[in-house]
């Protein structure tokens, strides 16, 4: 029986989430009463079919466990109460909790947009999927579906939207040195009471000697949503492959947004210091102060986020409908 194979049910790893998709199974166990365990050769993980009813199970809660580390804030009684209700529905359909991100199966995140933000910054490095559930206002990185979710999770009746992730080398004027990653945007602001004079390069050309204001915002496509768009930049799609520049409070105020490549490199350096100080932040997810040079560019990594969206939707149309009802219905 080892090596068995078919075709005709399945046309491809019965994971959605599998990046190699190819036909082919291992038999591992006989479990009984019609149920085997398989092994996907394409990503190796285990999956069972009952060859007597020809159902699949991606997961099976007699056989298997579903392990999700739980990421949130702070949330009122009735999201408390929500929670409980859905954690004891999770347990009955194999699905647990688990507290060490290097052995969880994804990370669930409840709360808002800034709350998907900190828990990405916490725990992109492990390379899980992050399953927002929005309990907070707008919540465009997060499913605002709460019913059903952990079935949704189960039969993975969702898609992986790969997002980009700005790699920020933080220079200061000690001449130490940080990195920080960021999925929206990261600020570069006046830090002394002091409007900054910074100077712009972009792939070594200088686009700006004498940027004179408040500061820059650097934005990925699905940042250009948050802080860029209050400062007059434009909404764009997160399909796109482009990075946005938007100055804050410019003087005068004929420095205007800017798209560039996201295969563009981005030096600002902060000119007059110390007396015009300078920090570099993204919200209150990171903050480093005396700052003397940022480089800006897209990561290796990207951060792997959860929606419960219909395979037959692109995901222009679904960011598009979000953009509908997340910004111009707000």
């Amino acid at each position: 029986m080892n090596g068995e194979k078919w075709s005709g049910e399945f046309i491809r790893c019965p994971s959605r989430l599998c990046e190699n998709p190819k036909v082919g199974w291992t038999v591992v166990i006989e479990l009984g009463n019609g149920l085997r365990e398989y092994k996907c050769d394409c990503c190796a993980k285990p999956f069972y079919f009952n060859i007597k009813t020809r159902r699949m199970y991606r997961w099976h809660p007699k056989f298997s466990t579903l392990k999700y580390l739980p990421f949130a804030k702070e949330l009122d009684e009735t999201a408390q109460y929500t929670l409980t209700r859905l954690s004891n529905r999770a347990r009955k359909l194999g699905i647990v909790p688990e507290f060490n991100p290097a052995h969880c199966d994804f990370i669930l995140v409840l709360g808002g947009d800034g709350t998907m933000l900190s828990a990405i910054h916490n725990f992109s490095e492990f390379n899980k999927p992050f399953v927002g559930i929005n309990f907070g206002h707008l919540g465009f990185l997060l499913n605002s579906s709460r019913e059903f979710a952990f079935e949704k999770i189960r039969d993975e009746e969702y898609e992986i939207f790969h997002a980009p992730l700005l790699e920020i080398l933080i220079k200061k004027e000690d001449g130490s040195e940080a990195v920080e990653f960021a999925l929206n945007d990261v600020s570069i602001h006046e830090d002394a009471g002091q409007s900054a004079r910074l100077e712009v390069r972009v792939n070594g050309i200088v686009l700006d000697e004498n940027m004179f204001g408040d500061g820059l915002v650097i934005c990925t496509p699905l940042g250009s949503t948050a802080y860029t768009t209050n400062l007059g930049g434009v909404p764009l799609l997160p399909t796109l492959p482009i990075l946005e520049l938007t100055p804050i409070a410019p003087k005068p105020r004929n420095r205007i947004p800017l798209v560039v490549p996201e295969t563009s490199i981005i030096r600002v350096t902060a000119l007059e210091l110390p007396k015009r100080g300078v920090r570099v932040n993204q919200g209150s997810i990171f903050r480093h102060h005396n700052v003397a040079e940022v480089e800006i560019k897209i990561a290796r990594e990207k951060a792997r986020l959860a929606f419960f969206k219909a395979q037959n939707t692109s995901w222009n149309d679904f960011f598009l409908e979000r953009f509908r009802e997340k910004v111009y219905q707000a």
